[in-house]
């Protein structure tokens, strides 16, 4: 019983049980394309125990906003960036780990 223990705690980590979601809400006037803007809110949801393993996220918004690629390592925040948005887009993020040195890729389509 030792000896399978002892493997389990060294054997491979397994894979995160990780979802990328997203809030939103209202934001004050049409932009100038007369569009509505969302206030955005894009974070990990999962275990306390799978999110501890985060280092960090790298999201890829759509090519059109400031700073389209943001990195976020706060875990105190779910790793969440926060945005205003009009429109729709397919948000993509990958979440690193300190146990492997391939981030796991998310993605979520978001429309408002």
């Amino acid at each position: 019983m030792h000896e399978r223990i002892r493997h389990l705690q060294t054997g491979p980590k397994p894979a995160l049980g990780i979802r990328l979601l997203h809030t939103a809400r209202l934001d004050g006037a049409p932009g100038g394309n007369g569009e509505p803007y969302h206030r955005v809110r894009d974070f990990l949801d999962g275990t306390a125990t799978d999110l501890d393993q985060v280092t960090k996220v790298v999201y890829h918004l759509h090519p059109t906003f400031p700073q389209p690629e943001r990195v976020i390592a706060d875990r105190s925040t779910s790793f969440a960036p926060e945005m205003r948005a009009w429109g729709q887009f397919t948000l993509t993020a990958e979440v690193c780990t300190a146990y492997s040195p391939t981030p796991t890729p998310l993605e979520r389509y978001l429309s408002f």
